[in-house]
């Protein structure tokens, strides 16, 4: 379920990038992240749905755009109404943001990482109870 969710969130921001509608948005928040890879550069805005409801959205820019923003700026944003997870939900990404977007890695990572751990736990578990349950020889330590 999660790998198609992750399809269908690239099929959609694929769409998004493709999109020439656009709508104006403020940022309010900037943050840097540190990472073992590098520096990545995130800034929060707020962006309408159809309906008129604001939405907060948090994106990750590139180096090139990171140089041209600030906190209070007025920005053009794609957006695109999408259904994930089984509710609806605001995508838009800022015009001229060329940073690649892997959409659920972290979490298909996670859920791999946790299958491996519950599957190590089962086998321990397994291996534990087949050496209770089988008779073996025990010396008594008192004759």
């Amino acid at each position: 379920m999660l790998v198609q969710e992750s399809e269908k969130m690239t099929a959609a921001r694929l769409d998004l990038e493709n999109s020439r509608l656009t709508v104006f948005a403020r940022l309010t928040e900037y943050h840097t992240i540190k990472k073992f890879s590098g520096t990545y550069h995130s800034y929060t805005y707020k962006v309408p749905d159809f309906d008129g409801e604001l939405h907060e959205v948090t994106e990750i820019v590139d180096n090139e755009l990171n140089r041209k923003l600030r906190v209070g700026d007025t920005v053009q944003v794609k957006r695109k109404t999408v259904k994930l997870f089984g509710k609806t939900t605001v995508i838009s990404m800022i015009n001229g943001n060329k940073l690649s977007f892997k959409p659920l890695d972290l979490l298909i990572q996670i859920g791999k990482t946790g299958t491996v751990f519950f599957i190590a736990l089962l086998l321990t578990g397994f291996f534990s109870w087949l050496r209770e349950s089988l008779p073996y020889s025990q010396k008594d330590p008192h004759p």
